[in-house]
């Protein structure tokens, strides 16, 4: 899952959020800030697969970012079984660059999906010549913007 913010054209410098998930259906496996807009994080992202949340306040310094499509982290999930899975923003804020911090929010997005059966991955059967081959499918994993 990538968490995305489109800034509608004013600059921002920090941006919070708590991300609810299903933890009867998903488990969080990682969270990278790889390739993020921001360079600074107020507190390490953390996840609680516990309360289903992934939690995450990082910025940047002046002048900030002004942008359609500013990555913030990527979510990776397990599928525990199946069933309709939504994420959504329980609190979130998207602070202005214009040393007040005004939240300049005005949505948050949620996602749903559909999550199907989920079957194990049988060991892989060693081959003629060094190769594996794998029987089954591993459980699914999705991504939204």
């Amino acid at each position: 899952v990538c968490v995305f913010v489109n800034t509608q054209n004013d600059a921002i410098t920090n941006a919070e959020a708590t991300i609810n998930f299903p933890n009867d259906l998903l488990s969080a496996v990682s969270v990278s800030q790889s390739n993020s807009i921001f360079s600074l994080w107020v507190q390490p992202v953390t996840v609680s697969n516990g309360d289903g949340t992934v939690m995450f306040n990082g910025g940047l310094p002046t002048p900030g970012y002004t942008g359609g499509s500013g990555k913030i982290l990527t979510a990776v999930f397990k599928v525990k079984k199946s069933g309709k899975a939504l994420l959504n923003f329980s609190s979130a804020s998207v602070r202005a660059n214009d040393g007040k911090g005004t939240d300049i929010l005005s949505s948050a997005g949620t996602a749903q999906f559909t999550l199907g059966e989920v079957v194990p991955t049988a060991p892989a059967e060693p081959q003629p010549g060094g190769g594996a081959r794998r029987h089954g499918r591993a459980g699914r994993r999705s991504a939204w913007a």
